[in-house]
């Protein structure tokens, strides 16, 4: 009953707005254990006060509110086990409420943010503004490899794709993860970053992400087996060819030829492959990988990991964003070194 009381509680609080733990805090242990004693307060607005002080200092006060839990006072105990219970289930609710605001948006799906949400998924402690950082500073490189006076938007689609292939799977080393792919994390873009390995279809977005940076028209390609990338030529800067370049980003970023492509996708035809994926179809794709991946693991939260991927389809699945191709949207704009 009071289990149920607390979740009625928080969820509640959410909807109020109430919960946002307080960042930049830093209590001493014992100005928490006297919000612990207040807690036994005989005064009602003490012990009010102290539980919502405990739960605004969020992950400072978890050590001492788990303890509180063997309190002498029942009363004591009781409303410990509320505030962790409010603090373990805080971010649950906030992750829901992200996926929820992210599917039911009216513009164009974003990809690079449907990754930043699977990866909270895996880990609520990822931070996007880091993740953000990386693909800034994968782009920075990139042009930098290009050189200084030149547009990459209006570079020349070969000179282009060089530079994204060195940067990526030659000085960075993106590559497949063979061994490990059963791996959850191979669904991360937390992870993926950090290792520069994962399932296809991640490492292909990744380069999109990139790309995308800089206005280079790379798109996904759902072909059979597995996903690969393309420089879409219809959309070539100005006096150059219109010429699709292919790209195997999970084979360190192999350009397959015309006669790469009929050997190794026979049901394609070679001169046309598939069409680009649409940012909906990419982040299905996505949560199926980490469906799939997540199924058979049994580790703590997983439960609700798997319970959030089921409600993250469903809401996709009833979303009227646009659908455009990836590696379409609307170009970032940041000042990256050597920047415009």
């Amino acid at each position: 009953m009071i289990r149920k009381f607390v979740l009625l509680s928080i969820t509640a609080m959410l909807g109020c707005g109430i919960i946002s733990a307080q960042e930049g805090l830093s209590p001493s242990a014992r100005q928490i254990q006297a919000l612990i004693q207040n807690l036994d307060s005989e005064d009602f607005a003490v012990r009010e006060a102290a539980m919502k002080k405990l739960m605004d200092l969020g992950e400072a006060a978890m050590p001492a509110a788990e303890a509180a839990r063997k309190h002498t006072s029942a009363e004591v105990r009781y409303r410990a086990e509320f505030v962790l219970q409010r603090l373990k289930i805080a971010p649950l609710l906030k992750l829901r409420k992200e996926l929820a605001d992210f599917s039911q948006g009216s513009g164009e799906l974003d990809v690079e943010q449907g990754m930043f949400l699977l990866s909270r998924i895996l880990d609520d402690k990822v931070k996007k503004a880091d993740l953000t950082r990386q693909l800034d500073d994968m782009a920075a490189k990139v042009r930098e490899r290009l050189g200084k006076d030149i547009d990459p938007a209006k570079a020349e689609p070969e000179k282009a794709v060089a530079a994204l292939r060195q940067v990526m799977f030659a000085d960075l080393g993106y590559g497949p993860n063979e061994e490990g792919y059963s791996n959850v994390n191979n669904c991360s873009l937390a992870w993926i970053l950090e290792t520069k390995k994962g399932r296809p279809v991640f490492v292909c977005q990744v380069m999109i992400a990139v790309a995308r940076r800089l206005e280079i028209p790379i798109v996904g390609l759902p072909v059979s087996g597995k996903y690969i990338v393309k420089y879409d030529g219809s959309r070539a800067p100005a006096g150059f060819a219109k010429d699709d370049i292919y790209i195997h980003a999970y084979d360190k970023g192999r350009i397959l030829s015309r006669d790469d492509r009929i050997r190794e996708y026979s049901f394609h035809d070679p001169d046309v492959m598939v069409p680009p994926d649409s940012s909906r179809d990419v982040l299905d794709r996505m949560l199926n990988n980490l469906q799939s991946t997540l199924g058979s693991r049994n580790q703590p939260g997983d439960a609700q990991r798997r319970e959030l991927i089921s409600e993250f389809s469903e809401l996709l699945s009833q979303s009227s964003s646009t659908e455009l191709p990836t590696g379409r949207a609307v170009p970032i704009k940041r000042a990256l070194p050597g920047g415009r």
